[in-house]
């Protein structure tokens, strides 16, 4: 797990909803400043806010945390 990248999805999709960091903040329950350093990869950031995160987005914890896309395949 890269911290950096991770922040870096987190970040993009929070801009990619029009989300400010004070409401994703707020939705998390930490500090925009505490979102700030996460988007950056200066900070990690607990399971449960990451499980948070996936369901706002709607996107799977493989994305989020190794940036892999979700394939399903249909048989």
């Amino acid at each position: 797990m890269n911290k950096k990248e991770m922040g870096e999805r987190i970040k993009k999709l929070r801009t990619d909803h029009h989300m400010s960091t004070n409401d994703l903040a707020k939705q998390l329950g930490i500090t925009p400043r505490t979102l700030t350093s996460i988007e950056k990869g200066v900070r990690g950031i607990k399971i449960d806010r990451l499980i948070t995160i996936v369901d706002i987005f709607d996107i799977t914890l493989d994305y989020l945390i190794v940036g892999k896309e979700a394939h399903v395949s249909i048989v």
